[in-house]
């Protein structure tokens, strides 16, 4: 695509003529507007819409309202990273983020989602992304917003709740993903199983998650046998051993039929199970198969050594850098994003996970 320089040395005329024309001010003759704008039509040149109202609009402030990093085996340090990274980019161009973390396990103390949204609350935004995965205290701390700001755009990622007020949602398709991760329970537990009804172990928090809902829902319509659920929250007590003594009760003294043919863990504690089944001497040799989810170390660790069969990840740091850039756009140049901007599912194994880590490093420098 031509520059305005490109075009005003074709035209015969300065820059400033240019731009004259383009943005329809100023003097000039008729007869070079009409020169000028047969070379833009012939060119296919567009004026570059981004940096012109940037230069007259100021700055803006996105507020940002996640759990604490640490969280979930590390998993909310992925799209911090690429909040971070889309706004050291935007940062030249007037945009500052406000971020908030909340301890989603606990509802009380400085890192609650109450303390974390009224400080967001007492600054001057002119956006939030957020992931909603409060429902209650989001829906209340978002009909705040709204009566005080009620034209602020709110981007929702990693979780979707469709019937709150918001501009949109960057994520994962939580049913087709649970559904992908039943197709490959199925493949694994048909081709190393005895033959028989295979039996699966869900595992998944005791907390009310409407993403993890969506894809336990996928998973339980689409896998091929029989079906039990283990809902345990390892990180909201971080006690491995009452986890590891649940898992016994399920994988052992509960069932006449012996171990499951296979586990999926609904989020990214999968390596919780990894650990377990490693150290466990009462399960026989041939492990169940393992799925679960999200490239945390960890998780990563044990896909490489083979205890964890399959990944499934949802790109972080994309929804994480996406949200930033579409509100971005959105108060700058009034650019509606997508309803919905669902991201893609990866299907991770040991043999392609030190490309896709790579690819994931790169995407938070």
């Amino acid at each position: 695509m031509a520059t305005i320089k490109e075009i005003a040395d074709k035209a015969g005329v300065s820059i400033g003529t240019v731009d004259r024309i383009i943005h329809n001010r100023g003097r000039y003759s008729a007869q070079t507007a009409a020169r000028v704008q047969s070379i833009i039509r012939e060119t296919g040149y567009r004026p570059n819409l981004m940096a012109r109202n940037l230069s007259t609009s100021g700055s803006c402030r996105i507020g940002v309202l996640l759990p604490l990093p640490e969280q979930d085996s590390g998993y909310w340090s992925l799209p911090l990273g690429g909040i971070q990274r889309a706004g050291g980019e935007l940062e030249p161009f007037g945009l500052s983020l406000e971020i908030r973390h909340y301890n989603r396990y606990h509802s009380a103390g400085n890192n609650s989602f109450a303390a974390a949204s009224s400080e967001l609350l007492s600054e001057k935004l002119d956006g939030l992304l957020i992931t909603p995965l409060l429902e209650p205290s989001t829906l209340e701390f978002l009909d705040r917003v709204k009566a005080g700001i009620p034209d602020l755009p709110v981007i929702f990622f990693d979780t979707d709740l469709p019937k709150a007020p918001r501009l949109s949602y960057i994520g994962q398709d939580s049913y087709q993903s649970g559904r992908l991760a039943a197709r490959l329970m199925n493949m694994l537990v048909t081709a190393e199983q005895p033959p028989g009804v295979p039996r699966i172990l869900i595992i998944t928090p005791d907390s009310d998650n409407e993403h993890l809902k969506n894809r336990i829902c996928g998973f339980t319509e689409h896998f091929i046998g029989e079906l039990e659920v283990l809902k345990v929250t390892v990180e909201s007590d971080h006690n491995l051993g009452i986890f590891h003594k649940l898992l016994d009760s399920e994988l052992q003294e509960k069932s006449q039929k012996g171990p499951p043919g296979g586990i999926f863990v609904a989020d990214a504690s999968a390596h919780f199970v990894a650990d377990y089944i490693v150290s466990s001497d009462s399960l026989p040799a041939d492990r169940p198969s393992l799925i679960g989810y999200d490239l945390v170390p960890e998780n990563c660790k044990w896909l490489k050594d083979g205890v964890i069969d399959f990944l499934l990840t949802q790109r972080p740091a994309e929804q994480g850098y996406n949200g930033v850039n579409r509100l971005f756009r959105k108060i700058f140049l009034d650019e509606d994003a997508p309803e919905i901007e669902y991201t893609p599912i990866d299907i991770v194994t040991k043999e392609n996970l030190d490309y896709l880590v790579d690819r994931k490093a790169r995407e938070v420098l």
